[in-house]
């Protein structure tokens, strides 16, 4: 199951103006989608009534038309760059389920690190290069490091 909830639809429809403490300004709308997956063997209703009770306690609401109860076993999906898959592991005997990086997010990294290292950046000064480079590489990694990625940071190294 993928969820999907927006809060500043959800303030809108209930009539709620988000609030500010600074002086003299407007309100400011906040907007801010919280996505998650649910993985699970059966169950799917009485796990999405217990959800909807969830956010109903938080005064949110789940979007029915954003969300969507899919089957795992039937193939891979990707989610927020990850590429979810339930595979046979050669080590457990069982089928478990792997996370890594999607391959659209791996070449989006790689179309980054070519963009901040092509021609034109050869005029800059070296060190700024590399911080650009360092900074992105960073983020690319402190995003994806905790699931299934040593395959594809391999990838990576060596694109």
């Amino acid at each position: 199951m993928v969820g999907n909830y927006d809060a500043a639809s959800e303030a809108l429809h209930l009539g709620k103006p988000a609030v500010t403490d600074r002086p003299r300004l407007t309100p400011l709308n906040h907007s801010f989608t919280l996505d998650f997956v649910i993985l699970m063997r059966g169950g799917v209703k009485e796990t999405l009534k217990k959800v909807k009770q969830v956010l109903a306690r938080m005064e949110l609401k789940l979007h029915e038309e954003k969300s969507r109860v899919g089957d795992a076993r039937e193939g891979s999906f990707d989610f927020l760059g990850f590429t979810f898959a339930r595979k046979r592991s050669p080590k457990a005997a069982r089928v478990i389920t792997l996370v890594k990086p999607s391959r659209k997010s791996e070449q989006q990294f790689r179309d980054e690190v070519r963009g901040l290292t092509r021609r034109r950046s050869h005029s800059m000064p070296q060190h700024e290069v590399l911080e650009r480079v360092n900074r992105s590489v960073r983020g690319w990694v402190n995003y994806f490091h905790v699931h299934n990625s040593t395959r594809v940071f391999t990838r990576q190294r060596f694109f």
